[in-house]
């Protein structure tokens, strides 16, 4: 076993003391959790491809906002210049995380998702194809209404999901899976 010690210091009396105890067992276990948990954390982040991403256990994905306001398109190609996407729901705890994850600083300012309507018609798809029957699919009450212009998708401060003109500018949440390590 390796001499580890650590220095106990008593202030009980007027001139200070130092004991040195034995590294105890559970000392070095406490340690290895933290050293654990720092670099899980640190891997996470650095398997996002940037610190600008966050990363979330709970979903196994990375997410960004730009504060920049966007189009619809722009803020596409902006994710995909990430390697990344407009973040796409799949159900209703991803968007409560989503949400309070960029509501830390200041609430969530409505932003364009991964979902829209390329046929006016009410076809409403995930920007990798899904229909909306196989992701979150909560619309704000005053939403959906069917304009054919309103064909983009913007999650409110909510969390829930608003058709919009797909020309006007907002900011946008990009989403991309971890690298492997």
């Amino acid at each position: 076993m390796v001499g580890f010690f650590i220095a106990v210091i008593s202030l009980s009396t007027a001139t200070d003391v130092v004991q040195e105890r034995p590294f105890s067992n559970s000392d070095a276990e406490l340690s290895m959790k933290i050293d654990k948990a720092v670099a899980t954390r640190d891997e996470a982040k650095e398997s996002c491809g940037t610190q600008e991403y966050e990363y979330s256990k709970e979903t196994g994905s990375c997410y960004k906002i730009y504060r920049v306001h966007e189009i619809w398109s722009e803020a596409n190609k902006t994710c995909a210049n990430d390697g990344a996407y407009l973040v796409i729901l799949n159900d209703e705890h991803e968007a409560k995380i989503v949400v309070e994850m960029f509501s830390k600083e200041s609430r969530l300012p409505a932003s364009w998702v991964g979902v829209r309507d390329d046929t006016g018609m009410g076809q409403w798809h995930s920007v990798h194809g899904d229909p909306m029957d196989k992701i979150y699919n909560v619309w704000h009450k005053y939403s959906t209404n069917l304009y054919v212009s309103e064909a983009c998708a913007l999650l409110n401060p909510e969390g829930k999901l608003y058709d919009y003109y797909c020309n006007y500018y907002y900011h946008a949440i990009c989403e991309k899976k971890p690298h492997v390590l």
